[in-house]
């Protein structure tokens, strides 16, 4: 659903990234899928090494380090460590991470896995959620026509999350908020 209507086979299927820029993609999401709330510290070294390893079982030990030391620092990040805060919302909140979905559109079904859904309850039903996406573009922070472009981008994507998890729970979409964790940046965007 990245980009609406327009499709860029590239960038869909991932050959726009090379080598390392793909593979760090699909480690830092692991890292992240294992964050249920980020109230203290997230995980000792090594458990991220071996989570690491489950998805790039070859990776050099000195790119991991560097990977994992920008990982912290990006956790570390005051808007990304309020939005993975258990403070953040009401209590009783509770996350799912890696959410499978299937949601039946008017010309067909839409399947995927949402990074992580915040789901606010009221006497044991959900009456709002959240959904965050967990991304790590390179954008120039100098460039804020580039992050909104990212922005854009994104929304269709995350505008259909949005509408599968409404139809999942029963609620309006508007009961369901999205937002784009920009890892790189520190930055978090409502969409």
């Amino acid at each position: 659903m990245e980009g609406g209507e327009a499709l860029d086979l590239a960038t869909h299927l991932r050959l726009d990234l090379k080598g390392h820029a793909r593979l760090r993609g699909t480690v830092v999401h692991a890292w992240c899928e294992e964050v249920e709330w980020l109230d203290g510290d997230a995980f000792d070294e090594a458990f991220l090494i071996h989570r690491a390893r489950k998805e790039a079982p070859g990776l050099d030990h000195h790119r991991l380090r560097e990977w994992l030391a920008e990982y912290r620092l990006w956790m570390e990040a005051d808007p990304i460590r309020e939005a993975l805060s258990r403070g953040a919302y009401p209590p009783g909140a509770r996350v799912e991470r890696e959410l499978p979905f299937i949601h039946r559109l008017p010309d067909g079904i839409l399947q995927g896995y949402i990074d992580r859904l915040v789901l606010l309850e009221e006497e044991g039903r959900v009456v709002a959620a959240e959904v965050l996406d967990f991304k790590t573009d390179q954008i120039d922070e100098s460039d804020a026509q580039a992050l909104e472009d990212r922005i854009a981008h994104y929304r269709p994507q995350i505008d259909a999350y949005r509408a599968a998890v409404a139809g999942r729970y029963g609620l309006e979409k508007e009961q369901v908020t999205g937002k784009l964790l920009f890892l790189r940046l520190g930055l978090v965007r409502e969409v």
